[in-house]
């Protein structure tokens, strides 16, 4: 097959479009999602400390609201993985791309912005 004019057989495309789209959801996703459950942890435990032990032991809102972050924090590290395989069970996975593709300044920037 003839190549276009001005196109050597090494020369790599970018990207199209979609493939940067995806990419660019594939990467924010799990941050979402993890921001939203640890957020959503520490107002529950926050709450549930605040109503418990600081009404016992005479605590302020504010160790309560740093006990459900802390609690929340530990969650964290061990349900991290668990967002992003619920986003890969729902399709959400980077598109495939070569190498050369990858090292592309337009991908780094919609994979990190």
């Amino acid at each position: 097959s003839e190549l276009p004019p001005g196109l050597s057989a090494n020369e790599v495309h970018p990207p199209n479009l979609a493939q940067l789209k995806m990419l660019g959801l594939a990467a924010a996703l799990p941050f979402v999602g993890f921001g939203f459950l640890d957020n959503f942890l520490m107002i529950l435990f926050g709450d549930f400390i605040d109503g418990t032990l600081c009404v016992r032991f005479s605590l302020s809102t504010m160790a309560a609201a740093a006990i459900g972050n802390t609690i929340s924090d530990a969650a964290g590290i061990f349900s991290g993985g668990a967002v992003e395989q619920l986003a890969t069970r729902c399709g959400v996975e980077e598109p495939p791309m070569s190498r050369e593709q990858r090292q592309m300044r337009i991908t780094k920037t919609w994979l990190y912005s």
